[in-house]
């Protein structure tokens, strides 16, 4: 047991020192990526501006540097390939409207505009598409970066999701971007991305997520659940792999902490035992002293009768013979 003990901790301590190598390695990684996200924006973006103008001014950057395509790439190692190119990856090599989507978001978050990531469903349930929702002083924008759409009315304003739910308004505001000369939403399937069911984060992608919508689900409810916030840190592959590995390294240190203290107090435990016993067993032999008092006085002058007898007896075989 105790080799097997030796070798869980040293286990333990190679994962905690690689979770954190990978914490601090991530979040290096996470750094040089934003300036050098700072540096490709340059003066395309104007941050004196209202957000509602940046988030514009983003979407002509995202339009005329970002190319259309498969998604490319991944955050540091094939091991973490799930998680999708890094937003950088994507301003270089392109993406698809989920890639995308993760690019503009992190272009807003380096200029200071908020913004997540929503999911589309069609009737089966199935995730189809991607978009962005954007806050600004105007109220939240819904942005297609597939098809380079902001959704809006006559005035410029935003079109609440409950509204794009209609085929009409959504086939309105598509007919608007095109006639404003929007090559890309010509292409448009009305058919197919329809804003029938919307979601912050696509429970479906893996049995991991829908256990954790369940879980959510029953904790503050179904309705809760699927409104939920979508996290900065989920379009960034690098936060969360540091995420991953600073739990990884807290959660093996814990481990340690805990199993050095039990050892520690299991040693003072025995030494305190030991020293304890002799004391112990010494007192325990008074005290039967103490209750037996007179059966101990005679079983002991007994046992020294029986030792005096063979010397008298020996003393008067030696004795000589006055009388020859």
């Amino acid at each position: 047991m105790g080799a097997v003990g030796r070798v869980c901790r040293i286990l333990l301590w190679v994962t905690a020192c690689v979770g954190t190598l990978l914490a601090a390695v991530s979040l290096w990684s996470y750094r040089a990526d934003t300036n050098e996200i700072r540096s490709q924006i340059g003066s395309s973006i104007n941050e004196s501006t209202p957000p509602s103008v940046r988030m514009r001014q983003a979407l002509g950057f995202m339009a005329e540097r970002v190319v259309h395509g498969a998604p490319k790439g991944y955050y540091l190692l094939p091991l973490f390939e799930s998680l999708r190119p890094t937003p950088l990856q994507v301003m270089t090599h392109g993406g698809d409207c989920a890639s995308r989507g993760r690019a503009f978001i992190a272009i807003l978050h380096a200029v200071g505009v908020e913004a997540t990531k929503l999911a589309m469903y069609d009737e089966t349930g199935k995730s189809v598409h991607a978009v962005v929702r954007v806050t600004t002083e105007r109220g939240p924008y819904i942005v297609d970066l597939l098809y380079d759409i902001i959704h809006e009315d006559a005035q410029g304003d935003p079109i609440p999701l409950t509204r794009l739910a209609d085929p009409a308004v959504l086939a309105d505001s598509v007919k608007r971007a095109v006639n404003a000369g929007n090559e890309w939403a010509t292409d448009y399937p009305l058919d197919v991305y329809g804003y029938h069911e919307v979601r912050t984060i696509n429970w479906e992608k893996s049995a991991l997520m829908r256990a954790a919508f369940r879980v959510m689900a029953m904790l503050v409810g179904e309705g809760e659940a699927r409104s939920f916030r979508r996290p900065y840190l989920a379009e960034e592959p690098a936060l969360m792999a540091a995420c991953a590995g600073g739990a990884a390294s807290f959660a093996c240190l814990a481990i340690l902490g805990l199993d050095f203290l039990w050892r520690r107090r299991s040693r003072r435990r025995a030494k305190r035992t030991g020293a304890l016993q002799p004391a112990a067993e010494t007192e325990t032999r008074h005290a039967e002293r103490r209750r037996f008092p007179r059966e101990a006085v005679g079983a002991s002058m007994h046992g020294q009768r029986r030792q005096d007898e063979p010397r008298r007896r020996n003393a008067a075989t030696e004795q000589p013979d006055l009388d020859g």
